[in-house]
């Protein structure tokens, strides 16, 4: 009796972890991060066993953290989001303290075995603070002082990491928390009026940023300005893109996948290891992915009912994700600044791969906690 019991109690609970899960969301992160591996058993190969095994792990904690993720009422996270803002505080703290520099960069906690950067977990918590911000003035969102307050917000998480040194994703701070105040309805004059005052100072901020981050932002428009310092990354990637051609040269098979001449080709650059070995179609499976699992992600935003917190942080995740991807294709393509962005899923790094799944945990969270309502394109 006591065993049977006990296998009711497992089976339960088992049952209630996994019931009401998005699977088609967390199969094509699956599929993400398979193929990220296949692509980064390339880069490294000739480099360290280490890196897959470092990715394995990351990728195998955080499925556990998505699964605690999605099994925790997001309204829970509402709830006690100053403490979540005063965690990422004290993070972005910790690491301007203590992080290593590279390149100007002060984003890596050195732990020995491995570094972690905090700023891929902070995005987390400043999703779920501007949300939580906004559901708290929901009805004084058309008065100008709070808007003032929400733009505050945005820059003051976003200030931080740009006195980190990394631009990168300072970026992604500012584009995520723009997309929520759009989504959630702040009005278009004080976008536009937030939008004219940026331009006016963008000057001073050009100033503020060092004379490495200068070069790579001009640079990224046409690499071809410097091809011998700032613009030799996006070269060489453009160069082994191209050459992968329909099929690609194979797996395996790349001169600079393989090769030294790319730099960073297992994290910024892996979207050119995967256009050089396995060429146009490769690149394109990448993008069909992304975009897919970018759909399911805006499919729940629009479908949660009665919940404008639930579907600003699907918004949130979603602009996150949608950035960096974009920006790290355009980098690899010559087309955008390399500003040291990651591919979510697909890149090296225990840190990237471990928020982005943890960000999908949310996700998945708000769909499994609020009920939905069909999608519907016309009204009456």
């Amino acid at each position: 009796m006591k065993l049977k019991r006990i296998f009711s109690v497992i089976s339960h609970l088992f049952i209630k972890i996994f019931s009401k899960l998005d699977w088609l969301l967390i199969s094509f992160s699956a599929l993400c991060v398979g193929f990220g591996l296949v692509f980064i058993y390339s880069a490294t190969r000739s480099m360290s066993d280490r890196y897959i095994t470092v990715q394995l792990v990351a990728i195998a904690i955080g499925y556990v953290a998505m699964l605690v993720m999605a099994n925790i009422d997001y309204e829970f996270w509402m709830k006690i989001w100053p403490v979540v803002f005063i965690v990422c505080i004290v993070c972005e703290v910790f690491t301007m303290v203590f992080a290593s520099s590279r390149n100007g960069n002060s984003a890596w906690i050195n732990l020995g075995v491995v570094s972690i950067q905090l700023s891929e977990f902070i995005k987390i918590g400043f999703i779920l603070s501007l949300t939580s911000h906004i559901a708290l003035i929901k009805e004084k969102l058309h008065q100008l002082r709070h808007v003032i307050l929400l733009f505050l917000h945005l820059l003051f998480f976003t200030g931080l990491i740009i006195i980190e040194g990394d631009l990168g994703q300072s970026l992604v701070f500012l584009f995520v928390g723009i997309v929520i105040l759009f989504a959630a309805g702040v009005k278009k004059r004080y976008m536009a009026g937030a939008f004219l005052l940026a331009v006016a100072m963008s000057p001073l901020l050009w100033r503020f940023l060092s004379l490495y981050q200068q070069k790579r932002i001009i640079v990224g428009f046409d690499p071809f300005i410097d091809p011998q310092d700032s613009g030799y990354q996006a070269i060489q990637s453009l160069t082994a893109i191209g050459s992968g051609q329909l099929y690609g040269k194979g797996f395996l098979e790349g001169v600079r996948a393989q090769g030294s001449m790319l730099p960073e080709k297992h994290t910024d650059f892996i979207f050119a290891v995967a256009g050089e070995e396995f060429g146009f179609i490769g690149a394109m499976l990448i993008v069909f992915l992304l975009l897919i699992l970018l759909l399911k992600i805006l499919y729940t935003s629009m479908t949660v009912k009665n919940s404008q917190s639930g579907s600003l942080i699907c918004v949130g995740v979603f602009a996150m994700i949608c950035f960096q991807s974009i920006e790290n294709i355009g980098m690899c393509m010559g087309t955008l600044p390399v500003v040291g962005i990651t591919l979510p899923f697909f890149s090296y790094g225990g840190s990237s791969v471990l928020s982005a799944l943890m960000s999908l945990g949310l996700v998945l969270s708000v769909s499994k906690h609020k009920k939905v309502k069909p999608l519907t394109f016309y009204d009456g």
